[in-house]
């Protein structure tokens, strides 16, 4: 088939169907011919397709970012686009990559890129660190958004509601991958684990859950607290979970079993938050009485007590 200078440009999933387009110029070993046009497809990091280009061999990265919803407004060094291990990067062109008819580009978002921002409206929205555009709004939840957390390669997002759900999002196309449903009252947090297969929420409803993030299956309920689990979090190799409740108490809990191996007391204040240090050996929480607490993570022994705050500690970090 012969190109026409006018070509046609699908974006699967765009609203706008159909757009219209000037070919760009030929580059490199094709100047002065007619490109064949080929049918091509760009897909994230979870092999989840983003756009479906009618595109030339003589293109280069810019016009195949171009015809990516939302992806051409950031700046171009934080998009990388694959064809195995060959970069379309510079002046290379799909023809020097030896992209065919079928084949597909892998696209890699790297950080800094993007913003997610959460509201009482209901909406998660993502905006370009770069043009401060904002490139998608994210629209599903009911109620206001509690938490917003990137996945460690930046391809997916997971949100945490007062609507008692969490969402996790296809960042490139702005697609809603999976619903997680179980709690049964509003969300405090929803985090990704480190292996980026599993997803942690917490709940007023006393509860903390964890879920299979492929499946969308619930694999254990962390239900042993009284009151509201302000705080989950996983150890860093993601063996462990540690919740903190407003019941005074924190908890390690096995991510294999669901078991709870450990509980630290801290008697008369409620906790706002625990966290692991980057070791795992020891817990640092942090409490509504104004004091933060060191504890040893495998006896559960309190080695030594942080004050000096008149009001209560909202946050507590390891270096």
């Amino acid at each position: 088939l012969v190109r026409d200078p006018l070509f046609k440009l699908r974006i699967s999933g765009c609203p706008l169907g159909w757009l219209s387009a000037r070919a760009p110029a030929h580059r490199g070993g094709y100047q002065g011919a007619r490109c064949l046009a080929m049918r091509i497809e760009v897909r994230n990091l979870s092999g989840r397709e983003v756009a479906s280009l009618d595109a030339d061999l003589a293109w280069t990265k810019h016009e195949v970012c171009s015809g990516i919803p939302h992806i051409c407004e950031m700046h171009a060094a934080w998009v990388r686009l694959l064809h195995g291990t060959a970069e379309l990067a510079g002046d290379a062109t799909l023809g020097s990559l030896q992209v065919s008819e079928g084949s597909h580009l892998l696209l890699v978002l790297t950080c800094p890129g993007l913003v997610a921002t959460g509201s009482k409206d209901a909406v998660v929205k993502l905006w370009s660190v770069d043009s401060g555009a904002c490139l998608l709004d994210l629209e599903g939840h009911d109620a206001t958004i509690t938490s917003v957390e990137f996945s460690s390669d930046a391809a997916a997002v997971a949100t945490a509601s007062a609507d008692h759900k969490a969402m996790v999002w296809d960042v490139s196309s702005g697609e809603c991958l999976h619903v997680f449903r179980g709690h049964e009252a509003p969300l405090v947090s929803a985090i990704f684990s480190p292996g980026g297969t599993q997803l942690l929420t917490a709940s007023w409803d006393a509860t903390a859950m964890l879920w299979e993030l492929q499946s969308g299956t619930c694999l254990h309920i962390f239900a042993d607290h009284d009151i509201v689990v302000l705080s989950a979090v996983f150890s860093s190799d993601g063996s462990l979970i540690l919740t903190a409740s407003g019941d005074r108490t924190a908890k390690i809990w096995e991510e294999s079993t669901g078991n709870c191996t450990c509980t630290f007391d801290c008697n008369s204040d409620a906790l706002r938050s625990a966290l692991f240090a980057p070791d795992d050996r020891r817990v640092l929480t942090a409490s509504s009485g104004g004091t933060a607490k060191m504890w040893d993570s495998a006896t559960g022994e309190c080695l030594f007590v942080l004050e000096g705050h008149t009001y209560g500690i909202s946050s507590a970090i390891f270096s």
